[in-house]
């Protein structure tokens, strides 16, 4: 029988004396080995902070606060009454060492504040941003140093402190601002391209640097130990600064340029240079007589900003400093603040007093300033409220003073509420004084003016090779770029909206010829299309004129023009709002605008680009906005598939929430996007469909590997479109785009396939309700917004504008959009020649199209040299068009996705998928009714790896003959 005893004994006498085995508290300090209690203290401070953040989020509050009041609860004024929390969490044994952690991370605080600030932005509004930072510099300086004095009469013991170092030091605390605090809530309040956002910005950057020094100064005069010394120390600190900005700083940018740091991002090299250049001028700063966090601002001020290198010199940085670090240093704060010692009448007297000078001081002068200056009411409020806020850098000043001896723990208490205050009150009364429906745009003519030459500039190199001037552009597509994985498909796009060249414009049929040659006189019309399927078929023959009457039409009137809008997603990170602050470099340096924006020239297009950096909950307004400014026709939104799985996973997977009908139906791997963000991206595209004011364009597209990999060794000399008509407003919409598409591009060549659905049944399918009929449609739709407004539990549809058309009406206007079509292929030579169309009469169309997709691909692969791919009449089929056909839909196709979704899941053994539940879960999912049950049975069940446009047509454009 084994011996427990004898066993813990054995392990117990193994374990190190300091064990908890052998009985040691891991909360009894340890010179030796201090980790222990440090992770703890760090663990509780971490911790509650975060949960503090998000509940104080919820009140608009930042961040800073949260960990303000975390600290003030976690020091004597609270928890420390606890009894033996202190001496067993906080123990005076443990400070040093926890002192020294959040003093480094103050100090690496300090170097991205630095970071942060961008002199350049003063350029843009100086004399405002000059007036309102000299403003709220001198005039709360002032009033804090009056009554600084009846502080220092009434609790300062002037022994040890002089009233002239104590003026100095209050009147900095009062007058600085804090600009990190500052700049988020700008951005959080979407004020970062308002008059009033970027020219608070400008006088922070400035309120900053100045406040920073006379912070300084106040500290050389306290250390010094006669004004002679303190001179010296001023000058001292003075020629580091010049050494730093006229000898060290053209060496940094020289080595970072020649090291690529400053187009790739700062290489290891760099990054260990940078540490240790804020290392040696934190000490050398320390050593002088002024504290270590100034020297460590220094070096982050002289810093490049060029290529974006600050900003991903940040990124590397501000994780382990918002996150570790800078909640210690306010614990640290929280500590020595006992709001218990403020117990008198007189206190309280001189704490509302201290609030309410430090406010309305700032609030006063600054909001005098801005209305000198040219701002209105509103506006002056706004900006004196925003200029009124203190945060983390007031607490900095603040532990400077406690630590130099000037303030003691009941004055600083006093000061510590006073910047919670202010800071709390700045959001609420911003919003206040200031909504939403007020905001203007900073100098709206200078925008508009450097927009103008941005685009000049762009339509110049465009108009190098495309003679069509920008001001006769008419079609304007806005693409949206999220990931690289995009580009493929969205690079697909951009190829069919390519004009033909200066030559071919002047003489088209000299294209034509030369196409014909190249292509060894191809036919118009080919036998092999006509017999892809066994369903009743034939193909409409276009007639074409022989002589020259067509030169014109062929001449395309409006070529098309690319807005490229980038989305990013707002964090809580400092890098976030300096990519915001910093627009203009960030988009030179962002790859993914670059790749793209050389693309677009390359094609003859010309081009504008945009970021947005925003909360992902605002990106379909986002969307909807820069549609509506540009203008744009059509919007383009990428939607990246995952690369591996169909109908489902293996059938031992569970079914979760959010793992519904669109991660079952297109598949899980390591390698796709989570089942998260994918709902997020339904509910994006969603809302753009529902709010945009002009068409919309999903492009499906499997995500790069695999499949994609073989079908991209396919090239071709054009791009051959193909496209489903099934009748409706987006499919006639669909196919106005694909004709504007043929009409600009001859390179372009389309094939139509337009389907109507016979009487016959299902194949051979158990159909559990009759096909859905033009008489019935509507009162599905009935049905549709009966349960919508009822809230039932399955996804609601969108919600359409009703229709006064009957059926023979809808048909009469499919007719019309394809007989327009023929007329122009009648009409125009070319046109005739590149647009194919065949109607095809079946009782499954859906299937007949993912045949014919397949078969095409099929074929196209099997051509491996380039003589084998030009000797046919058509190129490889590039790009698969269809209609979303969800609003007013011609004809529907819910049975017979049923049952091919049955025919798969019998061919794939998926027992999961078997089940009627399951299937109506698809059919009436998510996925189902954003991009349409066509695109679902191509993109799902046709396993097609081509990229897929989905398009649909604008809920707020009146159609012709919806209304009355």
């Amino acid at each position: 029988m084994i011996n427990t005893s004898h066993i813990i004994s054995l392990v117990a006498r193994a374990a190190p004396d300091g064990s908890i085995i052998s009985g040691a508290d891991p909360t009894k300090v340890s010179t030796s080995d201090p980790i222990r209690l440090f992770i703890i203290q760090a663990s509780i401070v971490i911790i509650f902070t975060r949960i503090l953040a998000y509940f104080l989020a919820k009140i608009k509050q930042p961040s800073v606060i949260a960990e303000v009041i975390g600290g003030i609860l976690l020091g004597p004024t609270v928890f420390g009454r606890i009894p033996g929390f202190t001496h067993h969490i906080f123990p005076d044994a443990s400070i040093p060492y926890f002192n020294l952690v959040a003093n480094l991370g103050l100090v690496l605080f300090l170097f991205l504040v630095g970071l942060e600030i961008d002199t350049r932005i003063i350029k843009q509004c100086g004399v405002a941003a000059t007036s309102i930072s000299l403003a709220g510099l001198l005039i709360p300086f002032g009033l804090g140093s009056a009554i600084s004095v009846g502080i220092y009469n009434d609790f300062i013991d002037g022994s040890k402190v002089s009233l002239g170092h104590f003026i100095l030091f209050t009147g900095v605390a009062m007058a600085i601002t804090a600009l990190p605090v500052l700049a988020r809530i700008v951005l959080d309040m979407k004020l970062m391209k308002t008059k009033v956002g970027v020219v608070v910005l400008a006088a922070g950057v400035g309120n900053d640097v100045v406040g920073w020094i006379l912070l300084a100064l106040a500290i050389a005069l306290v250390n010094a130990s006669s004004g002679l010394a303190a001179l010296y120390i001023f000058l001292v600190v003075v020629g580091w600064c010049l050494l730093l900005f006229f000898l060290i700083r053209p060496c940094f940018v020289w080595l970072a340029r020649r090291d690529g740091s400053l187009s790739r991002g700062p290489t290891h090299l760099m990054m260990t240079l940078t540490i240790l250049l804020v290392f040696a001028s934190s000490f050398l700063t320390d050593c002088i007589g002024v504290h270590a966090i100034f020297g460590a601002f220094l070096v982050g001020l002289i810093i490049p900003h060029e290529g974006g290198f600050a900003v991903a010199l940040t990124e590397k940085l501000e994780d382990m400093v918002s996150i570790v670090f800078l909640p210690l240093y306010f614990a640290l704060s929280g500590l020595r603040t006992n709001l218990s010692t403020l117990d008198t009448g007189l206190i309280w007297g001189y704490v509302i007093a201290i609030c309410l000078i430090a406010f309305l001081s700032k609030f006063i002068a600054c909001a005098a300033a801005a209305r000198v200056t040219g701002f209105n009411n509103r506006e002056s409020a706004a900006v004196g409220t925003l200029m009124s806020c203190k945060g983390l850098v007031e607490l900095i000043v603040l532990n400077l003073g406690l630590s130099a001896g000037i303030l003691d723990t009941r004055v600083f208490s006093m000061f510590v509420v006073m910047a919670i205050v202010s800071t709390c009150l700045t959001t609420p009364l911003t919003m206040l004084v200031y909504p939403k429906r007020f905001h203007t745009f900073f100098t709206e003519d200078d925008f508009k003016k450097k927009d103008d030459k941005r685009r000049q500039g762009d339509d110049e190199e465009g108009d190098q090779a495309d003679p069509i001037k920008s001001k006769s552009l008419a079609k304007k597509y806005l693409f949206v770029l999220d990931r690289f994985d995009d580009l493929p498909g969205l690079l697909n796009v951009v190829q069919v909206l390519r004009p033909s060249s200066d030559l071919h414009l002047r003489n088209p049929q000299s294209h034509s010829t030369s196409n014909a040659r190249r292509r060894n006189n191809a036919s118009t019309e080919k036998g092999d299309e006509s017999g892809i399927s066994s369903e009743s078929s034939h193909e409409v023959n276009v007639p074409v004129l022989l002589d020259g009457q067509a030169s014109r039409s062929i001449i395309p009137k409006a070529p098309a023009s690319v807005d490229a809008l980038r989305l990013m997603e707002l964090t809580e990170r400092t890098s976030a709002v300096m990519k915001v602050a910093e627009h203009d470099e960030t988009v030179q340096a962002d790859p993914l605008i670059n790749v793209f924006r050389a693309f677009v020239r390359l094609n003859r297009l010309p081009i504008q680009a945009a970021m947005q950096v925003v909360p992902i909950d605002e990106f379909s307004s986002t969307v909807v906005t820069r549609a509506q400014n540009s203008k744009s026709d059509l919007v383009v939104l990428p939607w990246t598939l995952p690369s591996t799985g169909l109908l489902g996973g293996s059938q031992n997977e569970t079914t979760g929430v959010l793992r519904g009908p669109v991660e079952r139906f297109f598949g899980a791997g390591s390698s796709d996007v989570s089942s998260v963000a994918r709902y997020y991206q339904a509910a994006f595209v969603r809302k753009v469909i529902q709010t945009s004011p002009c068409h919309v364009g999903m492009l499906l597209e499997r995500s790069s590997g695999g499949q994609f990999a073989a079908q991209s060794s396919t090239v071709g000399w054009g791009q051959h479109v193909v496209f489903a008509f099934m009748g409706g407003p987006d499919d006639r919409c669909a196919l106005e785009l694909l004709r504007e598409w043929c009409k600009v591009n001859e390179d372009v060549y389309a094939t139509i396939y337009r389907y109507r659905k016979s009487d016959a049944d299902l194949a051979g399918a158990n159909l559990n309700s009759p096909p859905m009929t033009m008489q019935n449609v509507d009162t599905v739709h009935k049905t549709q917004a009966a349960s919508a407004v009822y809230g039932n539990l399955s996804v609601h549809d969108t919600m359409y504008p009703s229709s006064n058309l009957n059926p023979l009406q809808a048909q009469l206007q499919d007719d019309i959009a394809i007989e327009e079509i023929l007329k122009a292929c009648q009409t125009d030579q070319d046109l005739g020649r590149r647009l194919r169309m065949f109607e095809k009469i079946t009782p499954t169309p859906l299937a007949h199209l993912i045949e014919t997709i397949g078969q095409r691909k099929a074929t196209d692969e099997q051509k491996e040299t380039p003589s084998e791919i030009e000797s046919d009449d058509l190129p490889p089929a590039s790009l698969i068009l269809l209609g979303r056909n969800r609003r007013l839909p011609t004809i529907t196709h819910r049975d017979e996705l049923r049952a091919l979704l049955r025919k798969h899941d019998a061919s794939t053994k998926d027992a999961s998928s078997s089940s009627n539940t399951t299937e109506s879960r698809l059919i009436d999912g998510e996925m189902s009714k954003i991009v349409g049950q066509a695109a679902l049975a191509v993109c799902g069940v046709g396993k097609c790896t081509l990229p897929v446009l989905v398009v649909a047509s604008s809920l707020h454009q009146r159609v012709v003959g919806e209304d009355n």
